[in-house]
């Protein structure tokens, strides 16, 4: 094992810095947004947009795991983690977008498009996150090196 200390320089800290700062600004402005979207403007009750919530929750309860497992066992030229960054990418954007669109005429179309954009979001950013956050431990094997890029 290399127990050699291996830094990070500050163009590695600052391009890491930044994805995760953008997957965290995206994440939390639809955390903080969705409920009262899917209650203010798209017309669900309070109850069901806690239903919504709650399923994606659920979901994400089974692909967060399952994403890590799958990032550590695809392996390609490109390394185990960046391939679901780059290909995840676009489609989260798009997630990003379709979550805050409404659909529908009737009542139940918009609480079917509202909690399967949302699903989608989830799963989107569990593509791109998961391999993230474990990017950092193939950067570099120092610990402090590690925190001090996650903060």
């Amino acid at each position: 094992m290399n127990t050699q200390k291996q830094h990070i320089s500050v163009l590695e800290h600052t391009a890491y810095g930044a994805g995760d700062m953008s997957l965290s600004v995206s994440i939390i402005s639809a955390s903080l947004l969705i409920y009262a979207f899917m209650v203010s403007v798209v017309g669900l009750t309070p109850v069901d947009a806690g239903w919504v919530l709650l399923v994606v929750r659920l979901i994400d309860a089974i692909s967060d795991p399952l994403m890590g497992w799958l990032s550590v066992k695809v392996n390609t030229r490109w390394g185990r983690y960046r391939p679901w960054i780059l290909f995840g990418s676009i489609p989260f954007g798009i997630s990003l977008f379709l979550l805050f669109t409404i659909v529908g005429d009737s009542y139940q179309a918009k609480l079917t498009w509202t909690t399967s954009a949302y699903i989608f979001n989830s799963l989107m950013f569990t593509v791109i996150a998961i391999p993230y956050i474990s990017l950092i431990g193939v950067i570099t094997n120092d610990p402090a090196e590690r925190i001090k890029a996650n903060i």
